[in-house]
């Protein structure tokens, strides 16, 4: 380690063109009397991304050092950041932002590093986080927590980002180096086994103030849009994510088996749910996931699984052109 260097800041990116120089931006803002970098991957972008990175990397050459791929490796189910950026990490503790969001207090950097440095009992740190969806427009707070507190692993282990969200998190670096197998498992997904993982070695702190902006569904490369398109996806990382949260429960000595094994009858429910499996409305272990469902869900999975397909495609193929295609 580098003690010159307090945060090392890693941030992806991919085809971020439009938003990128707000993210660094929010980088260079930041009020600390101790020093930074950033580590910038990107991942073989087709916009002007790499441009705009390379004009940050040549203005400010002792913040800014940058990876650039020739071609993308998260299509290949590379972990990026364990290959390529853990090798060049120096700070003491590590800061993740990634090209598409970005930080909206100077301060936050100054706050988590003044925490996590008094209390050495605490893996993490992390914070509010503002939620833009960019198909609505509409904002609004991400976690669920109104105060300053410490953040429920049974909250973590739940998934789904409801606890924080990843441009919130501060770790220490010691978490960066020699995780444990079940965080390979799912090659596409990254932040819910490290928030486990990390949950798992020490406490992790929630601060009530709204320090980064996450743009949700901000382009199509986007995990949570590429996954969103395609069922067959869905149900294939579901899987692995099961299997994922098998090895964790087994990696903690089952110290959290009620809520792991929680979380995994909810992956079941929505494999077998895409799947048409009657199985969710039948089968204790999953109909108190459908009772949560919306009453409009609910309509339209008993429609699913009741309705002759053939009939079912149909009404919905002239649904969505009534609708303009939005559903």
């Amino acid at each position: 380690m580098n003690d010159d260097i307090m945060v090392s800041i890693y941030c992806m990116a991919y085809n971020h063109e439009k938003y990128i120089r707000q993210t660094f931006e929010g980088f260079l803002k930041q009020n600390t009397d101790f020093k930074y970098e950033v580590i910038v991957h990107d991942d073989a972008s087709t916009d002007k991304t790499a441009e705009i990175i390379r004009e940050y990397e040549e203005k400010y050459p002792d913040i800014f050092k940058a990876i650039y791929q020739k071609e993308n490796q998260y299509s290949k189910g590379i972990k990026v950041f364990d290959t390529f950026i853990a090798p060049f990490i120096k700070g003491r503790y590590v800061a993740v932002c990634e090209g598409d969001d970005f930080w909206t207090d100077a301060e936050k950097l100054k706050l988590q590093v003044e925490f996590l440095e008094k209390h050495h009992d605490y893996s993490a740190c992390v914070h509010q986080t503002v939620l833009f969806d960019c198909r609505t427009r509409k904002k609004r707070l991400l976690s669920p927590y109104d105060r300053d507190c410490d953040v429920d692993i049974r909250t973590i282990i739940s998934g789904g980002g409801k606890a924080y969200h990843l441009s919130s998190l501060m770790f220490r670096r010691e978490y960066a180096e020699d995780r444990p197998d079940f965080y390979y498992v799912e090659k596409h997904i990254d932040d819910y086994p490290l928030g486990i993982f990390l949950a798992m070695q020490g406490k992790v702190y929630f601060m009530n103030r709204a320090m980064s902006y996450y743009r949700q569904f901000s382009v199509a490369s986007s995990w949570s849009s590429d996954t969103g398109s395609s069922e067959a996806k869905i149900i294939e990382t579901n899987k692995n994510l099961i299997v994922m949260l098998k090895d964790a429960d087994k990696y903690s000595g089952y110290k959290y088996h009620k809520y792991i094994d929680s979380a995994c009858s909810h992956f079941e429910y929505e494999i077998k749910r895409l799947n048409n499996d009657k199985a969710i409305i039948k089968n204790e272990r999953y109909k108190r996931w459908f009772k949560r469902e919306s009453i409009v869900n609910k309509i339209y999975i008993l429609a699913r699984l009741y309705v002759p397909e053939k009939i079912f495609y149909t009404v919905r193929r002239i649904m969505r052109k009534d609708n303009g295609g939005s559903k």
